[in-house]
């Protein structure tokens, strides 16, 4: 009985060995994605952090613009309010 076996695990065995192969391979190769697919997540990450804080930077600098240029408003309506009194008096 063994003997009649035999013929046919050897058939399958040499049909099996290509399978787990090919299983093997995609495993890998799904290995390697998933591996490449965290790098670049993990690269975007550091950008869209990099953007933010220079976001944030720019939110900044444009808020002392703008207290800056009120300031310089307020000295201009000063010197203005200044030179009417002078020529109201003059």
């Amino acid at each position: 009985m063994t003997e009649e076996i035999f013929p046919f695990l050897l058939g399958a065995m040499a049909f099996l060995i290509p399978i787990i192969a090919l299983v093997l391979r995609h495993q890998r190769h799904m290995t390697e994605l998933t591996m490449r697919a965290g790098d670049r997540t993990q690269q975007r990450d550091t950008q869209i952090e990099a953007m933010r804080t220079e976001i944030q930077e720019l939110k900044n600098m444009l808020n002392e613009h703008v207290l800056n240029l009120d300031d310089r408003l307020a000295s201009v309506h000063r010197r203005l309010d200044e030179v009417e009194k002078r020529s109201v008096r003059g």
